[in-house]
């Protein structure tokens, strides 16, 4: 005689790709001889079926039981169980499953792990689910319905990671949260529309991030947005159009990266600035003409095997 526990667990059976080719029946009593051990043998079930959904995904094909287990239960967290002995209690249609799914337990789930958001159905994902997803893991956004995509929802994921503006539909980008994600991450103006691409967000974007400015729309960027971002990366140099570069821009940018020499036009390597270039890194030489000897000197008591 099996001793069964009073305690009701819920387990799915995939009906697709099972390798269990055993279809449960409800009343019937299903024995495995070895002791069991969660992930490799035994009759797995969870606490309830959104538990189930992490394991198995949430499916309507799928077949749903109530069951019970015999004394013999192996367990990670009493959420997930596994017995060797279980007893079918009954069949449950999707719809009597999705009602059993209370808010609660979606908070549970995303509260530990935003990225469950996938595994719960739209129809439970609630403005306050989502929102607790999205504070978790800034990914939540991506499984959260078109639908449900709210303004406090975008600012939220953007104030906690700029970059997660890539996530949001473009119609759902506002000023707000544009300016929020460059603020965050100037970075992040990469996935700005460009009809939000404003001198203030621009301006912030380079100012948090100089290799922003080169998501900075060409008529949009003005010298003093250009200096703020070389200031910040000397790289962004680059980005630079060619009528902004002057002498002390270029002089600050290959001051702090010797390299960004390669971004100076002709005209304005003159000898300070290309003396500033070396001093910085002695390799950079090698972008400077044969003809200017005296920054050989200077190569040299940075990098002697620059020369």
């Amino acid at each position: 005689m099996i001793d069964f526990s009073s305690e009701v667990y819920c387990k799915v059976q995939p009906t697709e790709g099972c390798m269990n080719k055993t279809f449960y029946e409800v009343n019937e009593l299903y024995e495995l001889a070895p002791k069991p051990k969660i992930a490799l043998r035994g009759f797995h079930c969870c606490s309830n079926f959104l538990r189930c959904f992490l394991f198995y995904g949430n499916k309507k094909s799928h077949r749903f039981f109530r069951v019970q287990l015999g004394a013999n239960v192996d367990h990670e967290n009493h959420t997930l169980f596994c017995g060797n002995e279980m007893r079918v209690i009954e069949e449950w249609d999707y719809e009597k499953v999705l009602d059993s799914i209370t808010e609660d337990m979606c908070l549970s789930l995303v509260e530990k792990n935003g990225l469950d958001l996938q595994w719960i159905p739209n129809c439970k994902k609630s403005p306050k689910v989502c929102l607790a997803a999205i504070t978790n893991h800034v990914g939540a956004l991506a499984h959260v319905p078109n639908e449900r995509v709210s303004h406090e929802l975008c600012l939220a994921a953007v104030t906690k990671n700029g970059m997660s503006i890539e996530l949001i539909p473009n119609e759902k980008k506002s000023l707000e949260v544009c300016l929020a994600a460059v603020t965050n991450n100037g970075f992040a103006l990469r996935f700005v529309e460009e009809d939000k691409k404003t001198h203030e967000v621009c301006f912030i974007a380079v100012l948090r991030n100089g290799w922003a400015l080169k998501h900075v729309p060409k008529d949009r960027k003005t010298f003093e947005m250009c200096f703020v971002a070389v200031g910040g990366d000397a790289w962004a140099l680059k980005w630079v159009p060619e009528n902004m570069k002057t002498k002390d821009l270029c002089l600050a940018a290959v001051s702090n990266v010797g390299f960004a020499l390669h971004f100076v036009p002709e005209l304005l390597k003159t000898h300070e600035v290309c003396l500033a270039a070396v001093k910085n890194d002695g390799w950079v030489l090698e972008l400077i003409d044969e003809n200017k000897k005296k920054e050989c000197f200077a190569a040299l008591a940075n990098n002697k095997r620059a020369v």
